[in-house]
């Protein structure tokens, strides 16, 4: 967008520059016109004086006419010439104020370029010590939680011993109770064969 604004003010200015170049080449034309109108009327007049015909008074009226013509052909190119002067007024106003657009632009931007680096830093820091602080937290509970698992580990060693000992104290009583059992049979085994 700058680019082009700044290529149509180029543009532009080189337009107004051709166009007042015109209007004076113009103007110096019509300036030299007058100027020999002016000579042919003052020659008139002066043959006037010599004994002045109808052709000559239709001549020197055409050459008024033409004058008149002329000199107001004249004034409008000074209009034209003043309007272009205050064209080319407007433009440098217009690039003196798109050069301070684009420079308050470009401090703007460098602000807020620096406050955006500014939040930046402040947010990476906070997100570091959220870090460290959620690091903390979840090394603590890792802690915890091996603590726990050990705990329960230990439990489980202990239960299993107790119940590997429990086991072998009733396999031993029943062991014991089928041996007494086995020697009960016996015994009545034997007491039936001697009745």
């Amino acid at each position: 967008e700058e680019a082009a604004m700044k290529q149509a003010l180029r543009l532009a200015k080189a337009e107004l520059s051709e166009e007042m170049g015109m209007v004076k080449l113009k103007n110096e034309a019509l300036n030299r016109e007058i100027e020999n109108l002016k000579d042919q009327l003052r020659y008139m007049e002066r043959s006037k004086d010599n004994g002045e015909t109808d052709a000559t008074k239709r001549e020197n009226y055409s050459l008024r006419r033409k004058l008149e013509d002329l000199e107001s052909q004249s004034i409008s190119s000074e209009d034209s010439m003043a309007k272009i002067s205050e064209l080319k007024a407007q433009l440098e106003e217009a690039q003196n104020g798109r050069a301070s657009f684009e420079k308050n632009a470009l401090s703007t931007f460098e602000r807020k370029m620096s406050l955006m680096q500014l939040n930046k830093d402040l947010t990476i820091d906070n997100l570091r010590k959220e870090l460290a602080i959620s690091k903390e937290k979840q090394s603590e509970k890792e802690i915890e939680q091996l603590s726990r698992l050990q705990a329960v580990e230990r439990e489980y060693r202990e239960y299993k011993q107790q119940s590997e000992m429990e086991i072998k104290q009733n396999n031993s009583k029943i062991f014991a109770l089928q041996q007494t059992l086995d020697a009960q049979e016996q015994v009545v085994g034997n007491m039936g064969s001697e009745m």
